[in-house]
């Protein structure tokens, strides 16, 4: 009776050993935002359905991976502070959270209607004090920037007629923010309190992604006419253009460690890497031949190192040393809900309502 007993303690105090995240949630034709702590570049955040994922790139498997369940909503946009303490999340209702990520129990901050629409991305400012986020605003503006622990607003961001799909904020005074959107225009704003300076139509579609350089210096933006653009960083002018980065739609981009380079990636299903200001192409991976390989999100997370997101979900992290063909250490697992799972042998196998078949090796820390 008494080793009964023990038994059962034992099996009604589980603890936590390790979380075996689910992989970003993607759609054709849209980019997925990926991004990596400033204060510790090897741990990359995502949206998956309603949840946020933290993991860490050289780890994808280990002990330092937790999922944020705090969305009532699909989540679109995660994103660290600048000092790494806190993130803050948009989702499809239009709403931003700001929770602790320094803490055990990620402790909601601050929860804030922003837009009428989904939120497509945000940014932080170099403090870590005020947010920028746009979306789809509906009749009202697309663009909103607000202090995150008292949700006031910081200027007003008239310039976009149709859904704004990127948002950047300049890192270092002067602050300045860029905006990108539908209507193939990136607008330029100045301030706290910020109003609009200028705005200019650098692409022909869709502007997908701008990011600003490290040191705001410059604004990288590409876009669904396939061009990678430059951008001034103190006053948002076109410095140089680049229409033969990739054969496909550019969904993404993102500043390297060395900060003289960009990371972009496309429909083409390639990864490349570019120099600034020249916007030539210094290297370049490709990720497969298949639709699923369309590479649709990109962050660096260390210097020559890049994680790239393909359309089915997969997590591919990429070295300098490995340009050319083939996808990189690819991280696994599931887009969907599990639907049932086994255990034996150090491996769990799962199957999802994604169609998928994964298998888990806990001791190599592998799925496949």
């Amino acid at each position: 009776m008494s080793q009964f007993t023990q038994a059962v303690n034992v099996l009604s105090s589980p603890s936590l050993v390790r979380t075996l995240p689910p992989l970003p949630t993607t759609e054709r034709g849209k980019n997925v935002t990926i991004s990596c702590n400033p204060s510790d570049p090897d741990q990359i955040i995502y949206c998956s359905g309603k949840s946020v994922v933290v993991r860490r790139a050289s780890d994808p498997y280990g002990s330092g991976s937790y999922v944020y369940r705090g969305h009532q909503a699909a989540c679109n946009v995660a994103k660290f502070s600048r000092n790494g303490n806190y993130v803050a999340s948009g989702d499809a209702s239009g709403k931003v959270r700001v929770w602790a990520a320094n803490v055990e129990d990620k402790r909601s901050k601050l929860e804030l209607q922003v837009l009428g629409g989904p939120i497509t991305d945000l940014a932080w400012d170099g403090e870590s004090k005020k947010i920028v986020v746009c979306g789809d605003g509906g009749s009202g503006l697309h663009v909103k920037c607000f202090i995150w622990d008292s949700g006031n607003n910081c200027g007003e961001f008239v310039g976009h007629n149709k859904r704004a799909t990127t948002v950047d904020y300049k890192p270092t005074r002067p602050f300045r923010i860029m905006s990108g959107s539908e209507d193939f225009k990136t607008v330029f704003y100045s301030g706290p309190p910020f109003k609009r300076t200028s705005d200019s139509t650098p692409h022909t579609n869709y502007v997908n992604c701008l990011r600003y350089s490290p040191c705001g210096s410059y604004v990288a933006s590409c876009g669904s006419d396939k061009r990678v653009a430059l951008h001034d960083g103190a006053v948002g002018s076109v410095l140089k253009a680049s229409d033969e980065a990739h054969s496909g739609s550019v969904y993404a981009l993102a500043w390297a460690k060395e900060a003289d380079k960009i990371v972009t990636c496309g429909a083409d299903k390639k990864v490349k890497v570019m120099s600034v200001p020249e916007l030539s192409v210094e290297g370049c991976y490709e990720l497969g031949s298949e639709l699923s390989d369309f590479a649709v999100g990109c962050c660096a997370v260390a210097e020559g190192e890049y994680v790239a997101v393909t359309l089915d979900g997969r997590l591919h992290v990429l070295g300098k040393e490995a340009y050319g063909p083939g996808p990189g250490v690819t991280i696994g697992g599931h887009q969907g809900g599990i639907t049932c799972m086994d255990v034996g042998g150090g491996k769990v196998v799962t199957g999802g309502s994604d169609g998928n078949v994964a298998v888990w090796d806990l001791d190599k820390k592998e799925c496949r």
